[in-house]
Order: structure tokens, then C-alpha cells, then sequence
């Protein structure tokens, strides 16, 4: 069954979802098949229970769709370029570009630090999200593509795919806390507290980090010393 979550209580972790036969169906996380928290107007695929939603999975985004298709397209390019003789002549050159290459490591990194702190439920890191994972991956992929000097038009699809993912990752969690009913009376029963006394110092850092290692990733002064093999 389809259906829309029509409301959603951090306090109880419960919510109510509209199915598209018109009933109202109650829901709780422990059926909440997602790391992500739930979010008002959200549309979800879901089991039937009597008066219960369970087995509830997010749909998937059109912009998720894209980027999973992006990331493909990258495994298939890092494949086709990455052979024994090329990967003999990387180690042989050494570092061809070394900012790239360190920044792509420190964004890496910077993804175990905490972003948010979520009420009654803790402290979390990007690394946490099942897409920060699939970061980290592309970062990795990325400081390879930089040691070696591989393709420019490779670092920047990859460096743009990553780019993208980080910043809608941050804007679908902040988006889902500042949707979720009663949160910030969870803090204190103000209504008008601010949402940056949730965030933490990984939040700046990834940001600020990533936007740089985009800029570095189109710079002109890149040293491509790999070309990319001809696919037919």
C-alpha cells in the first residue's frame, strides 16, 4: 500500500499515515524501515496490520535515482581506466596532485565527526546514514583519482556527485527535524529555539570542506598524467 505520513511525534516516535484507500493508519518507528527520521508529506510504502502501518520504506527520490545512476557511471569509468600496468605506473609517480589528494582524505575523515544532535535519540555522524557510507566510498575513489592523476573530466563528475549527495544529505536531516512535531519543546517549550543549537562542529567542517574540494576539483592546474582508455 501507498500512502503519506500525516503526522509524525518525536516524543512518542509514533505517527499517522493517509493510505491511498482513504483510511488513516498509526505507525511506530520500530516499523520504520529507514535511518532517516520520518517526515510530514512524506510518501511511503507500507504493509497493512487492521488499524497499523508496519514494513514502512520511504520512497525513493527522483534525485536518489540520479545520483545512484551517477555513482554507476563512476564504477564503470574507475573499471575501464584501472588496469595492472596502470595501477604499476601510479605507484611509480607518485602524488600528481596533492591538494586534491589530501582534502579528498580530510573530507573522508571529517565524516566521523558529529553533525547534530537529534532529542532522545542522540548524537549522529554523516558516517551513520547509509548515503555518508556511499560518500566516503566516492571520496576515497576521488583521492585515488587525484594521486594518480587520472582523468579530469572523471574528478569532476566524481567530486560533483559527492557535492550534491553531502548537500542534500544535510538538507533532508535538517529538513525532517524541523518537520517533526513538538521537537524543540522537547529543549525547553520554546518554540522559537533556534535549530543551530543542534548542530555540531562536523556539520561546518564537511560542508565548508567539501564546497573547497569541489573548487579544487575544477581548477585548471590539474596534472592529468592518465588518459582515459577509449570504450567502444
Amino acid at each position: 500500500m501507498k500512502g503519506k505520513i500525516l503526522d509524525y511525534n518525536i516524543q512518542s516516535s509514533s505517527g499517522i499515515i493517509s493510505g491511498e484507500d482513504g483510511n488513516r493508519y498509526k505507525f511506530s518507528n520500530a516499523e520504520w524501515k529507514s535511518d532517516k527520521l520520518p517526515k510530514v508529506n512524506q510518501i511511503v510504502d507500507f504493509v497493512i496490520d487492521g488499524e497499523n502501518a508496519k514494513d514502512i520504506y520511504p520512497e525513493t527520490q527522483d534525485i536518489q535515482l540520479l545520483l545512484k545512476n551517477s555513482i554507476n557511471f563512476l564504477t564503470e569509468q574507475f573499471t575501464n581506466i584501472t588496469n595492472s600496468n596502470t595501477t604499476k605506473k601510479i605507484i611509480s609517480q607518485g602524488i600528481q596532485n596533492k591538494l586534491g589528494f589530501i582534502l579528498s582524505l580530510f573530507v573522508a575523515l571529517s565524516l566521523f565527526l558529529p553533525i547534530i544532535v537529534i532529542p532522545l535519540a542522540g548524537t549522529f555522524s554523516l558516517f551513520d546514514y547509509t548515503m555518508g557510507k556511499v560518500i566516503f566510498v566516492l571520496l576515497l575513489i576521488l583521492a585515488f583519482l587525484f594521486y594518480s592523476g587520472m582523468s579530469h573530466k572523471l574528478v569532476k563528475i566524481c567530486a560533483s556527485v559527492i557535492a550534491i549527495i553531502t548537500l542534500f544529505e544535510f538538507y533532508d536531516t535538517f529538513s525532517a527535524l524541523k518537520t517533526t512535531g513538538n521537537m524543540l519543546n522537547v529543549l525547553g517549550g520554546n518554540n522559537d529555539i533556534n535549530l543551530f543549537r543542534l548542530v555540531k562542529i562536523g556539520t561546518p567542517t564537511i560542508i565548508l570542506s567539501t564546497l573547497l574540494l569541489l573548487y579544487v576539483s575544477f581548477r585548471k592546474d590539474y596534472k592529468e598524467s592518465i588518459e582515459e582508455k577509449p570504450t567502444d
